[in-house]
């Protein structure tokens, strides 16, 4: 991942505020399985939904898989 952010010149904090540069290195790195990375950090942030940041980071991954 880290090697696939720094090709696309983004640090991976960068992901946080734009997480559809993660979803791009995901892509570019392991093709159609990033849906099931993203699924994955989907379901980790529905442990805290009460948390606001996590909340709409959760919304964005959410739209993403649409």
């Amino acid at each position: 991942l880290l090697e696939g952010c720094q090709k696309y010149r983004c640090l991976l904090t960068d992901c946080y505020e734009k997480p559809e540069y993660l979803k791009e290195v995901l892509k570019a790195l392991y093709g159609n399985g990033h849906i099931v990375i993203l699924e994955s950090i989907k379901k980790r942030l529905e442990k805290d939904l009460s948390n606001k940041p996590v909340f709409e980071y959760h919304l964005m991954i959410s739209s993403m898989l649409k």
